[in-house]
């Protein structure tokens, strides 16, 4: 690639870190410190183990307009849109719900 591009390539790492840590659509993950943030496309469930700790799995069990319900390091839960809740010693929220896509922030320990 020229280097009079430098644009195209910074777009170009951006979708290969994208793609790496599960964004732009589809189950993924990506963290900052203690605090992730999960994607899923509908029912799923996602290891956040390597970054949050031993156990920290958190699984989608059904996606309502407004609402999820979840379990979170084995404890349920019934999440609803941006109002944060403490499961299992992590805050978890419901940060983004979109027909059966949803998003949630967890902030370990």
């Amino acid at each position: 690639m020229p280097a009079r591009h430098p644009l195209a390539l910074l777009c170009v790492l951006v979708a290969l870190a994208l793609t790496a840590c599960g964004g732009g659509g589809g189950d993924g993950f990506g963290c900052q410190g203690r605090s992730c943030t999960a994607s899923f496309q509908g029912p799923g469930e996602q290891d956040l183990s390597s970054k949050l700790g031993s156990g920290a799995t958190v699984r989608v069990v059904t996606v309502h307009s407004s609402s999820a319900n979840a379990q979170v390091a084995g404890k349920d839960a019934k999440l609803v849109k941006d109002e944060p809740q403490q499961v299992a010693g992590y805050e978890v929220t419901l940060t983004e719900v979109d027909g059966e896509d949803v998003t949630l922030r967890i902030n370990g320990e």
